[in-house]
């Protein structure tokens, strides 16, 4: 997904039904990645990390409604 779409839905208000399952797909495949095993350098995964921790970002288990 293009950044300046992303950005506005971020922004929206509302979100069509399809929208909305599809980011919630992208995000179930994405939580569960491993940054190291696509060659993001631990302190960068770190530093991300601390920053989302900072910003008070939850992680995926949050998001679980089941």
């Amino acid at each position: 997904m293009h950044q300046r779409p992303l950005a506005e839905l971020a922004r929206a208000q509302n979100v069509t039904r399809r929208t909305a399952q599809r980011i919630e797909t992208a995000y179930r495949q994405l939580c569960r990645q491993d940054p190291a095993a696509d060659g993001v350098p631990g302190n960068q995964i770190t530093a991300a990390r601390r920053k989302a921790a900072r910003l008070g970002w939850y992680g995926p288990l949050a998001w679980d409604d089941n």
